[in-house]
Formats: C-alpha cells, sequence, structure tokens
C-alpha cells in the first residue's frame, strides 16, 4: 500500500482562476496572457502573488515579448 494514491487515471489540480497557482500552471504552458497576469501580480502585489520585481521582470519580459500588452505595460512599469 502506498501512502499517497490516486484512484483516478489522471492527475490534476484545479487552481481558482487568475490566482497567482493558475496563473504560474497556465504561463509555464506557454499562455503569453497569463504571464502577463504573472507579471503584474508579481508587481503590484496582485492575483495573490508576493510583491517580488525580479520574477515581475522575467514574466513580463517574457509577455512583452510575445506581444501581451499586459507584459509590456509591467515592463514600462518597473523601468521607472
Amino acid at each position: 500500500m502506498h501512502i499517497f494514491e490516486s484512484t483516478k487515471k489522471t492527475n490534476t489540480v484545479k487552481f481558482k482562476k487568475d490566482s497567482k497557482f493558475d496563473l504560474i500552471d497556465r504561463a509555464a504552458k506557454g499562455e503569453v496572457e497569463a504571464a502577463g497576469l504573472l507579471a503584474e501580480g508579481y508587481a503590484n502585489g496582485t492575483h495573490e502573488c508576493e510583491h517580488n520585481d525580479i520574477k515581475a521582470m522575467k514574466w513580463a519580459k517574457y509577455a512583452a515579448g510575445k506581444g501581451d500588452p499586459v507584459g509590456m505595460k509591467v515592463l514600462e512599469q518597473l523601468k521607472k
């Protein structure tokens, strides 16, 4: 017997929409809009994210590089 056992054939985790972990999950899968929102979250302390300019810059550069307007806005905000 295993300590952690799943009766489901697929292991999926659902997070509250647009929460920090939902955005991380979606951004890691390549969703550019989620990356922009994640950058915004880290820059402003929203979306259940702690304020972290380094993480904000990382996600903003990625999102802005892919043409996301929120990512571009955050990038400009962080440069000031």
